[in-house]
């Protein structure tokens, strides 16, 4: 998705659905994690598994999903 869209980035953490977070992103400024990567959130280590981009129309603004699993150092 181009950086310069309007988007909404909604995170769910451990696969709770009570857990989305949704961050409105007007400008586009905010990057889309990649699978695999390790993102900070709350103060706290998570790795994205999977993405999950939804466009309900043309007329609105698209949904991209964010699921994030604990992250694990060993």
């Amino acid at each position: 998705m181009a950086p310069t869209k309007a988007k909404t980035i909604v995170y769910r953490y451990n696969d709770n659905a009570k857990s989305d977070e949704e961050e409105f992103d007007l400008n586009g400024r905010f990057a889309i994690p990649e699978r695999n990567a390790l993102l900070l959130r709350h103060g706290k280590l998570w790795k994205t598994v999977r993405l999950k981009r939804e466009s309900r129309s043309s007329n609105q603004i698209p949904v991209v999903r964010v699921f994030l699993i604990d992250h694990i150092i060993e």
